[in-house]
Order: C-alpha cells, then sequence, then structure tokens
C-alpha cells in the first residue's frame, strides 16, 4: 500500500513598513538630527548608532516583530513607504530631516538579524525599478543623486498612497518568490485612513481568488503615537459608513469596538485627572487656566463607561461615540505649565500616549479556497501601468485590485490578441480588417454583410469571449488557445473566395491566406506558456512536497 509523507511547509513572515511619520517619526528625527550634528554628514554616522537610533524610536515595533517572529524560518522586510525611488527618498530625507528610508530599513533589519533566530533578508524592490526597467533594488542601492525626466516621474505622483495596491504587488512578489512556504504579510503604517482602507479591502473574502494560494495571512497594522481623540473621530466615521452601506457587523467586531473605545476614554480620562490634580490651588496664567476648566468639564460631562457594557448594536455604538466625540469639542489645547509641574506631566503623557500597534484588520485563507499569483515574468510591465495615478477605473481598492488581476490574467491572451490584429494589416487594403477586432461583443447583421466581414466579426466576438473567461479566472491561457483554434479555422473557410478554387482549397483569399499564417506562427506555440490553472494551484503545491513510498 502506498504511503505519503508530508514534508512540513517553511514558514515567512513578511513585514511592510512606511517610513514617514512610522518607522522615521519624530522620535527617530529626534535622534538622527542629534546624530547629524555630531557626524555633519548621513555616510558619518556609525552603522551601530545609526542602528541604536532607528530601534529605540522604534521598540515598540521592533519588539512587535521580534515576538512575531517566533515561530517562522524567515523574516523578510519591504519597503511599505511612498517612497517609492531613488529621487523621492533622496528629496524627501533632507525635507523631512529623517534621512533615508532605505538606510533606515537597512539598519531595522540589522538590528533584528542580531535578535532574532531565523534568517532576516531585505526585499529591496519598489516601484520606480520596475518603471525605469532595472533590477530588484536598484533605486534601493543607488548612492548617486537620481534625477528623474517629468514625464517619468509625473505619472506615479500619488501612487504611493495607494498601499493597498502596494500590498497586493507585495504579497505577489514575495509569494512567487517563495513559492513552496506559507507566507504571512504584515504591513505597518502610521495614517489610520490608508490602514484602514487596506484593511476593510483584504477582509473582503472576495480577495482571496486574486492573492496567492500560499499567502495564509495579511495583517495591517496601525503604529504611531496612540491618538485617542483621533481614534475615536475614527471610529465614529467608521461605524456611520458601516450603518451607510448596512455592512454586516458580527460580535467580533462590535466587542473589538467597545474596547477601543474604552482604551481611548480611559487615556483621555487619565490625562485630564492629571492636568487637574497636578495644577491644583496652582497659580496659572490667563490662557492656561481656561483650559484646566475645559478638562474639569470633560471629566464632568463624559458619558459613564457602564453604559457601554450595555451596548450591543452597531447604532446604539455610533450614538455613545457620537456624545463622546460631542464632549471632546472643547478639547484642551494649548496649555503653559510652570516647570516644576511641566516636567511630571510630560513625563506621564508619555506613558499614556506611547507608541502603540493596533491590528485594524486581517485576511486569512480558508482551507480549498481558489488563488491566483501572477507570473513572475509579468510583474515589472503590471508595476509600470498598474501605479499609475490614472489607471484605477473605479475608486473602489477592491474593483482596482479585480481590474489590476484581470490585466494579469490576460497578458499572453491580449498579446495573442495583438498578433492578431497586426496579422490582419494588408498592404492593400490597410486596416480594413485589422479593425474589425474589437474588445467589445458586437451584433452581426448576417443580412447586408459579406461572408469575409462576417467571418472576422464571429471571430472578434470569440477572442471578446475567451478573454472575459480569461480574466475571471475561468479558463488558462492555455485552454483559451485551444477553444481559439477551431474559430481561426472557421474564419478561414468562411472568408475563402467563392470561386471553384477556392472551393476546392486551391486558392485563398487575402484574409484566409493571412489567417493561415497567424495560425501557424503563432497558435501552434501554445506550449512556450505555462501557466496553472488557479483552482488547480493548492493541488499542485500539494503534490509537488508530498515523497511517495512504496
Amino acid at each position: 500500500m502506498e504511503q505519503r509523507i508530508e514534508i512540513p511547509r517553511e514558514k515567512v513572515l513578511v513585514v511592510s513598513i512606511d517610513f514617514d511619520g512610522c518607522l522615521g517619526s519624530h522620535l527617530f528625527v529626534e535622534r538622527y538630527q542629534k546624530l547629524l550634528q555630531q557626524y555633519k554628514t548621513p555616510e558619518n554616522i556609525p552603522p551601530d548608532e545609526y542602528e541604536k537610533a532607528v530601534v529605540e524610536a522604534n521598540q515598540v515595533l521592533f519588539d512587535s516583530v521580534k515576538k512575531g517572529a517566533d515561530g517562522y524560518d524567515k523574516v523578510v522586510i519591504m519597503v511599505g513607504s511612498n517612497r517609492t525611488s531613488a529621487e523621492k527618498d533622496q528629496d524627501d530625507g533632507p525635507k523631512n530631516k529623517n534621512g533615508s528610508a532605505f538606510r533606515a530599513i537597512e539598519h531595522f533589519a540589522n538590528a533584528l538579524r542580531k535578535n532574532i533566530t531565523p534568517p532576516v533578508e531585505i526585499n529591496k524592490r519598489v516601484v520606480f525599478d520596475s518603471v525605469l526597467g532595472q533590477k530588484p533594488g536598484y533605486n534601493f542601492d543607488l548612492k548617486e543623486k537620481q534625477t528623474l525626466e517629468d514625464d517619468v516621474r509625473q505619472p506615479y505622483l500619488m501612487s504611493g498612497d495607494m498601499k493597498f495596491r502596494l500590498a497586493y504587488f507585495q504579497i505577489h512578489d514575495v509569494c512567487a518568490s517563495h513559492p513552496n512556504s506559507d507566507v504571512t504579510y504584515v504591513h505597518a503604517d502610521d495614517r489610520d485612513d490608508i490602514v484602514r482602507v487596506s484593511a476593510n479591502t483584504y477582509a473582503n473574502q472576495e480577495t482571496a481568488g486574486m492573492l496567492p494560494t500560499n499567502l495564509k495571512k495579511a495583517s495591517f497594522l496601525h503604529y504611531e503615537e496612540y491618538n485617542p481623540i483621533a481614534e475615536l473621530i475614527g471610529i465614529q466615521r467608521d461605524l456611520s459608513i458601516r450603518i451607510s452601506n448596512k455592512t454586516p457587523s458580527d460580535d467580533y467586531y462590535i466587542r473589538n469596538t467597545k474596547e477601543r473605545i474604552k482604551s481611548a476614554v480611559e487615556i483621555i480620562l487619565a490625562d485630564m485627572s492629571l492636568l487637574v490634580d497636578l495644577t491644583k490651588e496652582q497659580q496659572l496664567d490667563e490662557k492656561t487656566q481656561p483650559e484646566i476648566e475645559k478638562a474639569k468639564k470633560i471629566l464632568q460631562n463624559m458619558p459613564l463607561m457602564t453604559q457601554l457594557d450595555q451596548i450591543e448594536t452597531i447604532e446604539e455604538l455610533s450614538s455613545f461615540c457620537k456624545e463622546i466625540n460631542g464632549v471632546m469639542a472643547n478639547n484642551v489645547r494649548n496649555i503653559t505649565l510652570p516647570q516644576e509641574l511641566s516636567e511630571p506631566y510630560d513625563a506621564q503623557k508619555k506613558i499614556l500616549y506611547a507608541q502603540r500597534i493596533t491590528e485594524f484588520g486581517t485576511f486569512e485563507r480558508q482551507i480549498g479556497s481558489d488563488g491566483y499569483t501572477i507570473p513572475q515574468k509579468q510583474y515589472d510591465s503590471l508595476i509600470k501601468t498598474c501605479c499609475q495615478d490614472d489607471y484605477p477605473k473605479s475608486s473602489d481598492p477592491l474593483k482596482i485590485l479585480q481590474q489590476i488581476t484581470s490585466e494579469s490574467r490576460c497578458y499572453e491572451f491580449d498579446q495573442l490578441a495583438e498578433k492578431l490584429k497586426g496579422a490582419l494589416v494588408h498592404e492593400k487594403h490597410g486596416n480594413k480588417w485589422r479593425d474589425l477586432i474589437s474588445n467589445q461583443y458586437k451584433e452581426i447583421n448576417f443580412k447586408d454583410l459579406d461572408a469575409k466581414t462576417i467571418a472576422i466579426m464571429q471571430l472578434s466576438n470569440m477572442v471578446y469571449t475567451l478573454r472575459q473567461h480569461v480574466a475571471s479566472g475561468d479558463m488558462n491561457y492555455q485552454e483559451a488557445i485551444e477553444e481559439l483554434k477551431p474559430s481561426i479555422e472557421k474564419a478561414i473557410n468562411k472568408a475563402q473566395n467563392k470561386t471553384f478554387f477556392g472551393w476546392l482549397g486551391i486558392t485563398q483569399s487575402n484574409v484566409a491566406k493571412q489567417l493561415t499564417t497567424f495560425k501557424k506562427d503563432f497558435l501552434e506555440f501554445k506550449e512556450r506558456i505555462h501557466q496553472i490553472i488557479p483552482h488547480e494551484t493548492e493541488k499542485d503545491e500539494r503534490d509537488d512536497r508530498e515523497i511517495k513510498l512504496p
């Protein structure tokens, strides 16, 4: 009886980190600027001191990655910043006073290597490696000053802020380069609006069929100095959108949202209490005293947190959150405390508003679910096309990912369609027949059209139909080729001249000759493409990692 031994799959943790406001926040700026004052140029800063500054400014994130790496066989660090070219990194570093994102990520990874067991690798690929037709890491490693032409830079000005799209390409990149590993992808960013969009997009199980099957989990983290007021405003906005869109909200969502509200309110109350207690019976200036009175009002008027425990619906949560934000509308603004009060107050505030990581949402692969991996040879051309600012046909992130996935699935088929169009260009008739190959389905008037025109239009409709099947993942390139061949034969037969020799097959019309040449030159080379049918991917991967014993 045949036995099977399953080889354990390697587990890879991928961490994509934003820079400005995140890894390169003001906590890092303070340390980096001190190093610059001491050593004059970034190049002169000793690596160990640079590394120490990055880690100390991001201890919460560093410790989180250290803890998260437990149980993984490899950790991959990626650039999650909108600094997608060497030029932007070189320009933004001095402007934002935090130096190079690429160097900081390098030092962060080096520090990890010294503190965790699994090997740490940096994936240096950024968007402009593909745009410039360079190998991965070209921009990351470039030391010389880079100046891009306007027509190269302009199409990608806003692309860096669409992090859900960056995550999509990074996931495909790392999953394709680790095909026999189970991958967990994590993106950390300081902007809650960016994280929320990514989290909501990938939490939708419709994304599963657009992502590699070896992606087992994706997590989207909000990482910054905690701002409870911004947190409450964000929660209220999210609740309003859910109610408006009638988005289902399960017990987990309601419970998690209540915990977030409770945590934010507790910190606000602790801050206000600290301020009131420290300033009790103190002489304050005329601008600060009214601010202290505001703090007292917040303490008196904040809704009772016991009410939160009784809430069961998303509508009740929304009303409760609005009540809290109404109280906070007259929040404490600028205060000037005497030094003997400001020092203990600032010290306590650093503890209260410490950096923290909040998971906004996750993607988790369901057992047996379909998936799709972008063929690696398409990666650069897709990045160059799909990361342009004017590429999306929709403002809906999910539809944008569907658009990119369809673009990838149809890559080879679209090339074939272009070759078909090219084959129908004739020196005498010009583009007459070529222009009949359309990217939309057309009704055919069989009564008023000649046989050749009907033949080409029917072929065009078949090309369109097959492309739709390929785009949806119902059919792969190989299968589409097999379906197209009979349609080419049919078009050749219908396009024959209606003469005695034409019927005998001794002579052909120009169109029939061109289609025959196309069929011979292109369709018979179908073996050059190998692409796994999406729904068979899990099975093929499983067979690859099993050893059969007699």
